[in-house]
């Protein structure tokens, strides 16, 4: 496989090399910028998608996929927009910064649509190799920050090592079935760069796609690195001083927290509650600290979905159960009409949304949207010999 840097996967160069490595590397220089470029990049890559699609004269081709996700978006935005008016019209205060943070889902999905409507999607026989070099500023980063500790520690990455740990689970499954013949040492480098994380979700995930979907794998193979994904994630808690009590488990208190609202059949819960207003939720005793500290950072005043961190209650909080059904209608959808690629990422989708923002990470939420739609394209042109 030749390798080659193309317009179209510029998405990838970002998310992939560029953002990991000037993070990282500013890190190790003790310069602090902020994480909020790598948006501005987007951005402005959106305006060049969006130019061409105007600028384009051919007609484009609405197929079933990407009608789909195009219909998702503007029922998304309509509901966004309805809830955004009410909330208005009742003469509330208007918080910009979280109203922001949750709208990104909204601007990731319509940017994968017309990056997706320009270029045609990105390569994904190159994933492995981009994969491949995040795997290596994981695994440098897990080196470098062990000699300064003394100890085995975990890789910083690009700041959040979950979310460079779904990309480089992404490139695994991408490396695994694709359809040309990749480099053992590009899977190596993207299997241990994973483990270099930590990421509990992520190595969990991965244990789940290779007992369900790896056929060529030997039971004997399946259960040895199962031993091994699960010494790391043990080994997670340890490094990081995590004690195993329910009190220090963040994200269940953040889910007993949300499901309150449903059991106290709260008006929210059908359509969602507009993001720029704070929610109608108690705030559990282990929660108070974190939270607090979040609010009083941002200057804001209140609890809001972007505190829930996971993407299903986010999206719960901010679209409710109506959008919560359309999302995973979308996902079932999908797997349905998928092939080997798409299918172990709609586990991943499901599985990482219960801990993680998912469609919300400014690294991977358009990664994957157009990973799907890449592999999409590339079956329904092979089926119909398009």
């Amino acid at each position: 496989m030749k390798f080659k840097i193309c317009l179209s996967d510029a998405p990838l160069l970002l998310s992939y090399i560029i953002f990991p490595i000037v993070m990282f590397g500013t890190g190790l220089l003790e310069l602090k910028i902020p994480r909020q470029w790598l948006d501005v990049s987007w951005v402005m890559l959106f305006l060049v998608s969006s130019t061409v699609v105007l600028a384009s004269k051919k007609q484009f081709n609405f197929v079933g996929y990407l009608n789909s996700t195009v219909y998702i978006f503007y029922i998304l935005l309509f509901m966004f927009l309805m809830n955004g008016l009410m909330y208005a019209l009742s003469g509330n205060y208007i918080n910009i910064y979280p109203l922001l943070l949750e709208a990104k889902l909204l601007f990731y999905l319509l940017f994968s649509i017309v990056w997706f409507m320009s270029f045609g999607g990105v390569n994904i026989r190159y994933i492995p190799v981009y994969g491949a070099i995040l795997g290596i500023v994981i695994i440098v980063g897990l080196v470098v920050g062990s000699i300064e500790r003394g100890y085995i520690s975990r890789s910083v990455g690009s700041g959040e090592i979950n979310y460079d740990a779904m990309l480089l689970l992404l490139a695994f499954v991408a490396s695994i079935y694709s359809k040309e013949r990749v480099r053992v040492i590009y899977l190596w480098l993207i299997f241990l760069g994973l483990l270099a994380t930590m990421s509990r979700t992520m190595i969990l995930s991965l244990l789940v796609i290779v007992f369900i979907f790896e056929k060529r794998i030997s039971l004997f193979s399946k259960l040895l690195l199962m031993c091994v994904g699960m010494a790391v994630v043990m080994y997670s808690f340890y490094v990081r001083d995590l004690e195993f009590t329910l009190d220090s488990l963040d994200r269940y208190w953040m889910w007993y927290s949300a499901m309150q609202l449903l059991v106290n059949l709260d008006p929210v819960i059908l359509f969602g509650a507009f993001p720029a207003g704070g929610l109608p939720v108690i705030i559990p005793e282990p929660l108070e600290w974190l939270w607090g500290h979040q609010a009083e950072g941002w200057g804001v005043e209140g609890i809001f979905s972007f505190q829930y961190h996971a993407f299903w209650l986010r999206l719960f909080l901010t679209w409710g159960i109506v959008g919560c059904i359309i999302f995973t209608g979308l996902l079932i959808y999908f797997y349905k009409i998928g092939d080997a690629i798409v299918r172990p990422v709609a586990i991943i989708i499901i599985l990482a949304g219960f801990t993680m923002g998912v469609f919300y990470i400014s690294n991977a939420a358009i990664v994957i949207w157009l990973l799907v739609l890449s592999a999409l394209k590339s079956k329904y042109l092979h089926r119909y010999k398009i």
